[in-house]
Parts: structure tokens; C-alpha cells; sequence
């Protein structure tokens, strides 16, 4: 595959139906990084330890402050847990805005340091 040629032609026409397949490998990569980091941030819920769910659940009828740590435990967790969903969207979002900022001149930059790996792998193999 030509790199030199490929870069030109993407940087030329960006949206031409012969490129599409550059973008949809792009989407096939951070699709399932979003996915995960939703899983993983919504998994945030269990960052407390079990013996402080254990406490509750032994203590609920005897001691007040049982009852107090439950009501911070249902009050905190939803939190975390929509934290974990919100912060990668607005890290996506953010990530978009940031490559299309000034008419795409990260994403321009990012196409043109491309271009100079592609042109320095070619002068290595000769």
C-alpha cells in the first residue's frame, strides 16, 4: 500500500467514499474503548470496600450510624456510578471538539506527522 498516496488523497478530499474505510476502522476502535470505559467507570459502584456494605447490613437494626453510612452509601454510589457513564462521553465529546478546533488543524497535524512517519519508514527500506 502507497502511504505517501493514501495521506495525499485523504488530505486532499477527506470525505471521499474511497477513504470511508479509514474512518470506519477509526469507529471500529473506539467504539469498544468507549464501552469499556463506561463498564468500567459505572463499575466505580463497588470502590468501597466489602466490609463497609457488611457493616451495614449487620448493624442496620442496632446502631444509628449503620443507618447514616447506608444512607451515604445509596446516596454516593448512583453518582459514581453515573460518573463513570458521563466522563467518557464528555472526554469523547471533548476529543471531538479538540480535533475539529480551527478548522481541523489538529486533525490536519495529526494527517501531516502521519505523512512524515510514512515518509521516514520509506527512506529506512530504501
Amino acid at each position: 500500500m502507497d502511504l505517501q498516496n493514501l495521506i495525499d488523497g485523504l488530505a486532499a478530499q477527506p470525505f471521499a467514499l474511497e477513504y470511508w474505510w479509514i474512518y470506519f476502522m477509526m469507529l471500529t476502535t473506539l467504539l469498544p474503548t468507549f464501552i469499556h470505559l463506561i463498564v468500567a467507570g459505572a463499575a466505580a459502584v463497588m470502590i468501597f470496600p466489602n466490609t463497609w456494605r457488611q457493616f451495614i447490613l449487620q448493624n442496620w437494626n442496632e446502631r444509628g450510624d449503620a443507618q447514616f453510612g447506608a444512607l451515604w452509601y445509596v446516596t454516593i454510589m448512583p453518582a459514581l456510578g453515573a460518573l463513570g457513564i458521563i466522563v467518557p462521553c464528555l472526554v469523547f465529546y471533548m476529543l471531538c471538539v479538540l480535533f475539529n478546533a480551527h478548522s481541523g488543524m489538529i486533525g490536519s497535524g495529526l494527517l501531516e506527522w502521519a505523512r512524515t512517519l510514512s515518509t521516514a519508514f520509506d527512506l529506512l527500506n530504501g
